[in-house]
C-alpha cells in the first residue's frame, strides 16, 4: 500500500496543473481509476465541488468533498479549518477517494454503495439524489 501511495503522489506532482473545473479532465481521471462505478463518483464530483467551482475544489484542490481522515492513508498535506482535507493537485483528490473506495467500499453493490454514501460519507439521507 505504501508502494501505491507514494507511486500516486508522484503522478500527482508530474500532473498538478489541472483545473478543478474541467469536467472532461475529471472524468478522464475518474475513469483512469478504475472506479468500481464512475459513474456515482463523477455525480459526488458534481455535488460536493459545484462541478468544480466551491472554494474547496478551487483553493484546495478537494473535489470530492473528503474530510483529513485520522485512520486511513491520506494523500492530502494538511486540512483546512473546518476539517476538510487539502490537495496539491486534483489528482491528488480523486485518488484519495480511490483510497477511501477500497477501504470500505470495496465488494458492494451499486445499492450499498450509494447506502452507504448516504449514511457514512456524507450522513445526508438525500445525498446524490437528484442525481441518480
Amino acid at each position: 500500500m505504501k508502494y501505491i501511495l507514494t507511486l500516486i503522489l508522484m503522478v500527482g506532482l508530474a500532473f498538478g496543473s489541472e483545473r478543478p473545473d474541467d469536467q472532461k479532465y475529471i472524468k478522464s481521471i475518474i475513469d483512469e481509476c478504475k472506479f468500481m462505478y464512475p459513474d456515482i463518483v463523477f455525480k459526488m464530483y458534481v455535488q460536493e465541488s459545484g462541478a468544480g467551482t466551491s472554494n474547496l475544489a478551487r483553493n484546495h484542490n478537494n473535489v470530492m468533498g473528503m474530510k483529513f481522515p485520522s485512520k486511513r492513508p491520506t494523500l492530502a498535506d494538511g486540512k483546512t479549518t473546518s476539517g476538510f482535507a487539502n490537495y496539491k493537485t486534483v489528482l491528488q483528490s480523486i485518488w484519495d477517494f480511490k483510497i477511501y473506495e477500497m477501504m470500505y467500499l470495496t465488494g458492494k453493490s451499486k445499492s450499498a454503495y450509494i447506502r452507504y454514501l448516504k449514511d457514512v460519507y456524507s450522513r445526508d439521507k438525500t445525498y446524490l439524489d437528484r442525481f441518480l
